[in-house]
């Protein structure tokens, strides 16, 4: 499959930002991330690395999973390195099972964080086996000159062109998967969000496509509302851990 292709056409995303909620001073509603203009919104959480889904951890300590429930709530201390789902990025077998139901014709555009260091340029400080340090250049692997096509409050993207499918290489030569954090058709009939801190999806669709995803038994998801609070703060029914 070949990569998708960079473009410029900032005609593609001109409708996100009028549609968009402002990020709050007490947390992020979920209408900051997706337009809001859909009939409905859809929580999908990223499951673990190795398969554990956030009913598993919650029920094992004791915690609620609810539509507004945060990851760092189900633990008494943040002191678990090795247990955290994906973060900013959409696993691979939610990724599929997402798709599945989504429809596009012809090709989409993705969106993907200009903050990824993935894109090249400048360089990187490297050390000899004395200690000593050198600097290695990093190929710029966005057209030259390119600067972020959509630019919003707190995040700017590249944008890319190519057919709907599981996307997660951008560039030649770059070694590491990457979901896009924003995809929608050219008819704007449904829209991805992945926000590079959270470790959830978020989908905007008519209330057919929110139906059939929410009954995906290979998603764990949940309806959201636009103005609900997807930061920690959000999580109102489980106890914040400790150092919080």
């Amino acid at each position: 499959m070949s990569l998708p292709r960079h473009t410029a056409d900032a005609s593609l995303s001109d409708w996100l930002a009028p549609r968009l909620l402002p990020w709050g001073a007490t947390g992020v509603p979920v209408g900051a991330m997706v337009p809001t203009c859909y009939q409905a919104n859809v929580r999908i959480l990223h499951r673990m690395e190795d398969g554990r889904r956030w009913h598993d951890i919650a029920t094992a300590n004791g915690r609620v999973l609810h539509p507004l429930a945060q990851w760092a709530h189900f633990f008494d201390t943040l002191d678990h390195p090795n247990l955290w789902p994906s973060e900013g990025h959409l696993p691979l077998p939610d990724h599929h099972a997402l798709l599945a139901h989504l429809a596009a014709e012809g090709e989409v555009t993705y969106a993907v964080w200009d903050g990824y260091g993935f894109w090249g340029g400048g360089s990187i400080e490297a050390c000899n086996p004395d200690q000593t340090t050198y600097e290695i250049p990093i190929p710029n692997r966005v057209p030259e000159e390119a600067s972020p096509t959509l630019v919003l409050p707190n995040r700017s993207y590249h944008l890319f062109r190519a057919p709907l499918a599981v996307q997660e290489i951008w560039l030649e030569g770059q070694d590491l998967e990457q979901s896009a954090n924003l995809v929608w058709p050219d008819d704007r009939g449904w829209c991805l969000a992945t926000e590079i801190d959270f470790t959830f999806t978020l989908l905007g669709c008519t209330r057919v496509v929110a139906d059939a995803v929410l009954a995906e038994p290979a998603l764990e998801s949940f309806e959201v509302g636009v103005d609900d609070n997807m930061s920690w703060a959000g999580d109102t029914l489980n106890p914040a851990p400790g150092r919080l």
